[in-house]
């Protein structure tokens, strides 16, 4: 009789605990904020229009980016590896075009994203044919986004966009 009260104790102990483990898991994994697609950011890019309110950033090669952010002015960026730009509506425009060049015939054409907080608050807008980032928020409004991580080639994909296993040839 006594080892049927323990094991029906440990019954509703184990599962606090693996309730408990599982509920701390997915806490640690939600710290960043993100990117969200967005019509609206899509067409502000396409139609080649700058914001006053936005600090412009791009990231890969002068005249030749990976990736364009537009952060609101209320926002610090905290990133190395983003650099500032003053756009004029034509320089954006080519340095588009580029993007659309390079990776519109492809499955990574870029696309217009709403850069969110970890508590979807929305900092500024992305364009890129890459569509993932972090982003975490400090202290005093500082932004922390990463950059996209270009190392994957686009052209490298199965039919659905799954990542395709290089050849060993």
């Amino acid at each position: 009789m006594q080892a049927t009260t323990e094991s029906n104790n440990f019954v509703p102990l184990a599962s606090a605990a693996i309730l408990f483990f599982l509920l701390s898991m997915s806490w640690g994994c939600a710290t960043g904020g993100g990117l969200v697609a967005d019509a609206e950011v899509n067409r502000i890019f396409r139609e080649d229009t700058v914001l006053p309110g936005y600090n412009y950033y791009y990231f890969g090669r002068e005249g030749e980016p990976e990736a364009v952010i537009a952060v609101n002015k209320e926002y610090q960026l905290q990133s190395a590896m983003w650099k500032p730009v003053d756009f004029t509506p034509g320089q954006l425009k080519k340095w588009l075009y580029y993007m659309e060049f390079k990776y519109g015939m492809s499955k990574l054409a870029p696309s217009g994203y709403r850069i969110v907080t970890p508590e979807g608050q929305p900092v500024g807008m992305w364009y890129s044919p890459w569509n993932w980032t972090v982003v975490k928020l400090g202290d005093k409004r500082q932004v922390e986004i990463y950059p996209p991580d270009v190392k994957e080639n686009p052209w490298q994909r199965d039919q659905e966009g799954s990542r395709l296993k290089p050849s060993t040839d």
